[in-house]
């Protein structure tokens, strides 16, 4: 039976084979306008550990880039499945579960999904312009900061959405 420690390892290793660097609980895939952080943490009162997306467009990075997914101006919490992911939500969710009665077998598949899907949307999203395509095609379900929603719609920091 797999432990939190185990499901770590097998998820951060599918990371590392999709191009991210880091180990532990924390990877990085950085691209010349974007950077992309994972970060994995338990989920508080639960034997699940959570999965934590951030990206940070380098023109929202004044104060340099980010270390952690959570200081990001874009999060995205791949385990709730759908797109842009397109993960089944209650394998993921079990997959992440130590608790879960998903054989190893099942369970190790699961992860590496999780991962190369994670790996797949930071190696094709790897620029500005990708990352705006993607919140107009409807695609980011998750967190976005106020002015990284100004600019993925097209407009500046200063005049807003259309500048």
């Amino acid at each position: 039976m797999m432990d939190r420690r185990d499901i770590v390892r097998v998820l951060g290793e599918s990371l590392v084979g999709g191009g991210f660097e880091g180990r532990g609980r924390r990877f990085r895939l950085a691209w010349p306008d974007l950077v992309w952080l994972v970060e994995l943490d338990q989920v508080p009162r639960t034997d699940r550990l959570g999965i934590s997306l951030g990206v940070c467009p380098a023109e929202l990075a004044s104060d340099g880039r980010p270390d952690r997914a959570n200081d990001c101006p874009i999060i995205f919490y791949p385990d709730g499945g759908g797109e842009p992911f397109g993960l089944d939500h209650w394998r993921a969710w079990q997959a992440l579960g130590a608790a879960s009665d998903l054989a190893d077998d099942a369970r190790r598949l699961a992860l590496s999904e999780i991962g190369e899907a994670i790996s797949g949307l930071a190696s094709r999203v790897t620029t500005l312009e990708d990352l705006k395509q993607m919140a107009a095609g409807g695609k980011m379900r998750g967190f976005v900061r106020k002015d990284a929603r100004i600019l993925l719609e097209g407009g500046d920091m200063e005049n807003g959405p259309m500048g």
